[in-house]
């Protein structure tokens, strides 16, 4: 994480993070996927929860599947009404490398603390990748980099569409 690090994190979210990283948002947001920029603009991942990861190889597709983010642009009956009856799934396409810590050990585990997003940060690298980072429950962060991004609402109804899938759910 470049701007929500650890210590941002140890110290309960300090604000003066916050500034600097909507000045890097805006230098990045028109190179950006337009996906990634509605993930930027109108959803805020905090406290979301990963409830699965998708991850295939063929394709070079992740999924993650979340549940409880905030769709900053809705009112809050709206918000009650799409959260009551839809999941948010972030689709990385073109996947080159999911990192993390190698002292932090394997944050994708079944234990919901280590799967609560605290705060995330999109990143454009010099090559023309793309990178999300994200930090979890106990400080814990990962690394995704990958080419290409899409946003999906899936029913809470019907069975998860496969992430690699272009097709709308």
């Amino acid at each position: 994480m470049k701007f929500f690090t650890k210590d941002w994190y140890a110290s309960c979210y300090a604000w003066d993070a916050l500034g600097p990283y909507r000045a890097h948002c805006d230098v990045i947001r028109d190179r950006l996927p337009p996906q990634l920029r509605m993930l930027m603009d109108e959803i805020n991942l905090h406290d979301a929860s990963v409830e699965r990861m998708e991850l295939d190889f063929g394709t070079g597709t992740l999924g993650l599947f979340l549940d409880g983010c905030r769709n900053i642009t809705l009112g809050e009956e709206e918000y009650k009404d799409r959260m009551a009856h839809s999941r948010t799934v972030l689709v990385y396409r073109g996947l080159q490398g999911l990192l993390q810590p190698e002292d932090e050990g394997w944050i994708m585990t079944r234990n919901p603390a280590f799967m609560e997003i605290h705060s995330d940060e999109v990143h454009l690298l010099d090559d023309g990748l793309l990178e999300h980072r994200m930090i979890f429950g106990h400080g814990r962060h990962v690394v995704i980099r990958f080419k290409d991004f899409d946003l999906r609402y899936v029913s809470v109804d019907s069975p998860w569409q496969r992430p690699g899938s272009r097709e709308e759910p």
